[in-house]
């Protein structure tokens, strides 16, 4: 054989050798930097989750609390109005209509509760997915 052709055909096989070891290290590379991606989307994603967490709890505990304010202010408005109403019937002439005859204390603490029911039922749902039965899937 010819020397020429001898030396077209190493080169050929070193220059192939040297595109398949490239190949290689570009792959790793890439794949590399696939991974490198896909480990930080994970982050975010979780970082997120924990904001969202963290909001909904936050959420939770301002209602919380406001139901329990409101829970406290009802109870104070119901005893100011029967001390109201027994200094009435006490202090004023019997002709004056007593304050007492107009609300019942004890119905509207019920009432409150009876809210405060229907407040919780109110934040539950609003944490609860959002889904759309009216679409039809097609097919």
């Amino acid at each position: 054989m010819e020397p020429i052709f001898l030396i077209g055909i190493a080169a050929l096989i070193i220059f192939a050798g040297l595109g398949f070891y490239f190949g290689l290290r570009r792959g790793q590379h890439e794949g590399l930097k696939a991974v490198e991606q896909a480990r930080a989307l994970e982050e975010a994603l979780e970082d997120s989750q924990e904001q969202l967490l963290g909001y909904q709890s936050e959420v939770t505990d301002h209602f919380t609390q406001t139901a329990e304010l409101i829970n406290t202010m009802t109870a104070q408005y119901a005893t100011l109005y029967q001390h109201l109403g027994k200094g009435a019937e006490n202090l004023c002439p019997d002709g004056m209509k007593p304050l007492s005859q107009g609300v019942n204390p004890q119905l509207l603490l019920e009432r409150l509760h009876e809210v405060q029911e229907v407040d919780e039922a109110v934040i539950e749902e609003a944490f609860e997915p959002a889904i759309d039965d009216t679409i039809e899937p097609e097919g």
